[in-house]
């Protein structure tokens, strides 16, 4: 078939199409959940620092409560074991504790105030009674010895404390005489040449010496030197009279320790074992004394006391490393500082065992050095 050209186009028929509808269920929009998040940690600790504030406010208010409490102010003390201090003589001591808060009031403040007193005391305990009561046990220093030296009589504790001087005098030995008296003196020394030129009817020996020559003085005359030669003189001799000054020394020391035991007896301890002492130490009351022989002189006493058959009469300190005991039977036994006192005690049981099987007896041994000397009767 022919086209016509001119013809008009029928427009097309344009179908419908159907779009098929899905089937949809209406669901809402759902909002979104808000979370709030905590900071566990972090709430922890405020609770705990306000909790803390709290308490320590409460602590410090229940502190001031204490401490201004007329209640816990110290208002009454009681003594116990004290003799020769009393009451009122402590009371005063401790005055500037009475009135003040109890727990304010520290118990070494109190202890050593008492143990630095005047009253003696060995040891001080103290215990606070709730709420206003303190309770102080005492012990009193008690003497344990008499110290008898060359200037004076002394009560002495056992850790070597002068707690009261008996009788005090100044007799002022040189120190030659010491070492004369100890037993330290020297043959050759000056003492015994002037000794024996005494003996002599020489005088003292005179130094020639070049006075100094002044203008318009005539020099003085040179002294004529003596015969005597002390250096040609026998060593045994010299012992001699060195042995004799030496006695003479020991006469006028014991006429001094018999003086000073007289006025001891009179006193309330005349029964205390007596120490005498080759010195011109001076004491007052609270001194110590020389702690060294005073520990070996307590535990051989301590030793001797169980043995009855060994009864001590005298014990001299004859040097700062010697101490000497005499016993009522005469004999002697020495013992020293630089050693152990135990030690020195296990050689004395140990060489008075050997005599007693040999039948034999002892004057005087020595036990100071580790080697032992023996005297035998």
């Amino acid at each position: 078939m022919r086209l016509n050209p001119f013809k008009k186009k029928r427009p097309a028929t344009v179908r419908p199409v159907v779009i098929p509808r899905r089937k949809t269920t209406f669901q809402p929009k759902l909002r979104k959940e808000r979370r709030i998040q905590i900071n566990v940690p972090k709430v922890r600790g405020y609770l705990i620092g306000g909790f803390s504030l709290v308490l320590i406010i409460l602590l410090l208010l229940g502190a001031y409560t204490l401490i201004t409490s007329k209640t816990f102010a110290i208002s009454g003390i009681t003594y116990l074991g004290n003799s020769k201090a009393t009451t009122t003589d402590l009371d005063n001591l401790l005055s500037g504790i009475k009135g003040r808060n109890i727990f304010l009031v520290r118990s070494d403040e109190i202890t050593d105030k008492l143990l630095h007193s005047k009253f003696f005391l060995e040891a001080v305990t103290v215990k606070k009674i709730w709420p206003d009561k303190l309770k102080i046990n005492i012990t009193e220093s008690q003497p344990e010895f008499t110290l008898i030296n060359m200037n004076g009589g002394y009560l002495i504790t056992k850790n070597g404390k002068v707690i009261e001087v008996v009788a005090q005098d100044k007799l002022n030995f040189s120190d030659e005489e010491l070492d004369i008296i100890k037993g330290f003196g020297s043959p050759n020394a000056h003492y015994v040449e002037d000794r024996m030129r005494l003996d002599l009817g020489l005088g003292p020996k005179v130094t020639p010496t070049q006075a100094p020559f002044r203008i318009g003085s005539t020099p003085a005359p040179t002294p004529t030197p003596d015969t005597f030669d002390f250096f040609a003189v026998d060593p045994a001799k010299k012992i001699e009279v060195l042995n004799i000054i030496r006695a003479e020394l020991l006469s006028k020391v014991g006429s001094t320790w018999d003086k000073y035991s007289q006025l001891v007896s009179t006193k309330e301890f005349s029964s205390l074992p007596r120490i005498f002492a080759y010195d011109n130490s001076t004491f007052k009351e609270n001194d110590t004394i020389n702690l060294s022989r005073l520990e070996v002189t307590n535990e051989v006493v301590s030793f001797f006391n169980k043995h009855p058959d060994m009864i001590v009469q005298k014990i001299i300190w004859e040097s700062d490393f010697l101490v000497d005991f005499e016993l009522t039977s005469g004999q002697s036994i020495i013992f020293g500082v630089n050693r152990k006192a135990s030690e020195q005690l296990e050689d004395f049981e140990v060489i008075t065992q050997n005599l007693t099987q040999q039948g034999k007896t002892f004057a005087r041994i020595d036990l100071s050095s580790k080697k032992v000397s023996v005297i035998l009767n």
